[in-house]
């Protein structure tokens, strides 16, 4: 549920209208939604780097696993394969 659904929701199981902090919010939201993400921009840009660096903590932690292409494998199942 998104805050804007939230805040709504809250005001109206208590049987009252929006207050004018919680109007401001839902305002401040949709001004935020229209203009570009920052983050959003953030993630695109970076998303090759973010992908590298979260497989290759992924690999630390986890040494029995393998990439394998598209996929991850453990080395067991690698082994049994080459057979």
């Amino acid at each position: 549920m998104s805050i804007i659904t939230k805040i709504i929701v809250n005001a109206d199981a208590e049987v009252r209208y929006l207050t004018p902090g919680e109007l401001e919010q839902i305002r401040y939201l949709c001004q935020e939604q229209r203009s570009p993400s920052r983050t959003g921009e953030s993630f695109n840009r970076e998303r090759d780097y973010i992908v590298k660096q979260a497989a290759n903590q992924l690999f630390q932690s986890r040494p029995h696993l393998v990439s394998s292409g598209s996929s991850v494998e453990t080395r067991d199942r690698q082994a049994i394969r080459a057979d």
